[in-house]
């Protein structure tokens, strides 16, 4: 059983004014066997727009610990902007009908006047890539997520237990991910936070060092 996790960390207002706030998504597909993609899929897009050059982004621990506490059915991006100083907030919903899935995304500074994003694919995963490109305005490298859709999927779920405060269960999975995609410096740097939270100190330093050396060489191909 993973320890307790830390208390989450909730910045003061105003230390993120050039923050994007990623709130858990909602699962609204009607399958609680998905409940995990709240924490998962969200986390997967986090993760991904986290290496975006020129975003920034307020970090996941923060944006967790206040959903719990906000009303869901109340104006969320407005309580998120107010509560955690950033200048915007990203609501998601995830549903399904027969064309496959659909995530729906909100984006802005209340819901009244936010832009609004749908994005459909036909795995849960990918649904978090198409939405980090529309965000970020561009594709994403080849090598970001397994091409595979079931590891795909494995991944935000080993992202979502990671989030959820579960990190020996989270590395555990991400160790059977890893030979299904190439090595990257997010994905190291990943794994070096998870050993980190488990424990296992020495390890996360050489992780953390691994994810230097790869992002050094993809630096060098740019």
């Amino acid at each position: 059983k993973d320890p307790d996790p830390p208390a989450h960390w909730m910045p003061e207002p105003s230390s993120l004014p050039d923050a994007l706030g990623v709130l858990p998504c909602w699962n609204r597909s009607g399958d609680s066997s998905l409940d995990w993609t709240g924490l998962g899929l969200t986390g997967l897009i986090h993760h991904l727009l986290d290496a975006s050059k020129g975003m920034k982004l307020a970090p996941m621990a923060a944006t967790t610990a206040l959903w719990r506490t906000l009303d869901h059915a109340g104006d969320v991006l407005q309580a998120t902007c107010q509560a955690l100083g950033v200048r915007e907030a990203l609501a998601c919903e995830l549903t399904r009908d027969e064309q496959g899935w659909k995530l729906r995304s909100w984006r802005g500074t209340s819901m009244s006047s936010a832009s609004e994003i749908s994005v459909f694919a036909t795995d849960i995963a990918q649904l978090a890539t198409r939405l980090t490109e529309v965000l970020r305005g561009d594709p994403l490298p080849p090598d970001s997520l397994p091409l595979d859709p079931f590891w795909r999927e494995q991944l935000a779920q080993s992202i979502g237990l990671y989030e959820a405060g579960s990190p020996r269960q989270a590395l555990e999975l991400l160790g059977t991910c890893e030979p299904h995609f190439q090595p990257n410096a997010r994905m190291m740097l990943l794994k070096a936070n998870m050993l980190y939270r488990s424990g296992q100190a020495d390890a996360s330093v050489r992780a953390a060092q691994q994810a230097l050396d790869l992002a050094r060489g993809e630096s060098s191909l740019v």
